[in-house]
């Protein structure tokens, strides 16, 4: 093909040489890859077995416990952080916004990069262990993952999530959440000053979570 396509003038004769030695080149390392693929991975597995525990490491680097997760700052979570830090309880906030990564840093504020709703990270950051654990992320997936997540584990953690509509918190209720923030209703502000009053025990959002129920028209218990 190459050396027809030199002959019609659509490729450079010059290149041709070049390109047949590539040819066999690869043709040859791929013949002995497959031939001695085993032997290779043997000899090539302290490798694999460094990466592994890399990977490990950068994960287990958040083996600590906070008493509180804040899963996202920009928009309503920089209205909340303020009310966290009050609480006078460790904490740590996650988002997936490297240059809010790089501003709580330089603040001195814990801060890990990372996507909320995904589950290496939030074993990563110990999520299921916490006990408040709010994502002002409003994305109905993601809320859902970290729900699943919490249920998986079995965690009594207080968990708020926020969507955009009354029929997406109804899901998120039917899913197990504490407290559902819909923004068009309950703002990152109003919700920090709720937040001071319930503060981590579940017991205290009940009433807050009926409530609310009722303003958004919602028939679930």
């Amino acid at each position: 093909i190459l050396a027809a396509a030199a002959t019609a003038g659509l490729v450079d004769v010059s290149v041709v040489p070049m390109v047949t030695l590539v040819a066999i080149f690869t043709i040859g390392v791929s013949s002995y890859l497959i031939k001695y693929n085993e032997a290779l991975y043997e000899r090539l597995s302290f490798l694999f077995d460094w990466l592994g525990k890399t990977k490990e490491k950068k994960l287990s680097r958040q083996a600590v416990v906070n008493d509180i997760i804040l899963l996202g700052y920009h928009r309503m979570g920089e209205s909340i952080l303020p009310a966290i830090q009050s609480m006078k309880q460790s904490y740590l906030v996650v988002d997936f916004d490297p240059s809010a990564v790089t501003e709580l840093s330089e603040l001195k504020i814990p801060v890990v990069y990372g996507d909320a709703g995904d589950e290496e990270t939030l074993e990563s950051i110990n999520a299921q262990h916490s006990k408040l654990l709010i994502s002002t992320v409003p994305d109905v997936n993601i809320s859902s993952d970290i729900l699943e997540f919490i249920r998986v584990h079995d965690s009594g953690a207080v968990v708020v999530v926020t969507v955009k509509t009354a029929e997406e918190a109804a899901r998120m209720y039917s899913l197990g959440a504490t407290f559902v923030i819909v923004p068009t209703i309950l703002g990152g502000r109003l919700f920090a000053d709720l937040l001071k009053k319930k503060k981590t025990k579940k017991s205290s959002w009940g009433g807050l979570a009926k409530e609310q129920k009722t303003t958004l028209g919602l028939n679930i218990v």
